[in-house]
């Protein structure tokens, strides 16, 4: 949260010309009122809204990166030198250096997704938290289902096409 407040506050400060009580005193009252008056239900549409916001704000960071003049557009960046080499499907197994990476990075990517918050094994407090306030157990396994493909099937997209347009 900390981090979260201090980007708060810069933002405050850069463009609205507020000091960091003012900042994190105005963000702290708009969240209790909104929570106060919506209560879970204004927390799922808050949800929901930032989570449109957000991916508007990736798609459209992506959208203008690959259509800059310098990428070319998404055939050109695929097919770039730089590019084409890490979006193969399988590695090259003669590059003994990439054998070791090839045992280390699962191993890593094992370890982080099982402290990732709301990967842990059994789903975490935090999507434990939202199928426990479902309506029925149908509603808890379509919104788990829904979270499922939108938080890691659809999200990360837009940040790969940044990343390899980088």
């Amino acid at each position: 949260m900390g981090g979260i407040s201090l980007a708060a506050i810069k933002i405050g400060q850069v463009m609205l010309g507020l000091t960091a009580f003012e900042t994190i005193g105005i963000a702290g009252l708009i969240t209790v009122v909104f929570s106060t008056m919506g209560g879970f239900r204004g927390v799922v549409y808050t949800d929901f809204l930032l989570f449109f916001v957000a991916m508007v704000g990736s798609i459209g960071a992506a959208y203008y990166l690959v259509n800059i003049p310098e990428i070319g557009g998404v055939q050109a960046l695929i097919t770039h030198p730089n590019v084409a080499n890490k979006i193969s499907m399988l590695p090259d197994f003669s590059n003994t250096e990439q054998l070791i990476m090839l045992l280390i990075i699962p191993l890593a990517v094992q370890w982080w997704s099982a402290w990732y918050p709301g990967a842990e094994p059994g789903g975490g407090g935090y999507i434990a938290q939202r199928m426990l306030a479902a309506k029925n157990e149908n509603h808890a396994i379509g919104a788990t289902f829904f979270f499922n493909i939108m938080h890691y099937a659809l999200r990360p997209w837009p940040w790969i096409l940044i990343a390899l347009a980088s």
